[in-house]
């Protein structure tokens, strides 16, 4: 009796784990914004579709600046960023968050492959 209550546990157990292995849409957006951070834009660019690469490059170089600044106001704008509400629609998704100096900023993502990828953001 106990092996089978001990054997339906560890079932049950490796169900869980197994269905949170994929990352959500606001965990995605997470990554991004830490890549953003650190200045990765290899991260950065595997967390997003193609047409955002520019963009990270971009916001990368501009945020080198920050960086040197010792964490300069945009970096602590970034850093401060409260996830408020992820939207899933099928293979979409928006996540929308708000930082200290702006809120209601959005974010769009796609699933290809089963990942979600970033593909835009407002």
């Amino acid at each position: 009796m106990m092996k089978k209550m001990f054997a339906a546990a560890a079932a049950a157990s490796a169900m869980f784990m197994f269905a949170g292995c994929g990352e959500s849409p606001t965990d995605v957006v997470k990554a991004w914004h830490n890549a953003i951070i650190e200045g990765n834009v290899e991260k950065a660019n595997s967390l997003c579709t193609e047409n955002m690469h520019t963009k990270n490059k971009l916001t990368i170089a501009f945020m080198k600046l920050e960086r040197e600044k010792n964490d300069g106001p945009q970096i602590r704008d970034l850093r401060s960023a409260k996830f408020v509400e992820e939207d899933i629609d099928d293979d979409t998704a928006e996540v929308e968050y708000n930082t200290d100096k702006q809120s209601g900023q959005e974010i769009k993502l796609v699933k290809r492959n089963g990942k979600w990828l970033i593909d835009s953001r407002d």
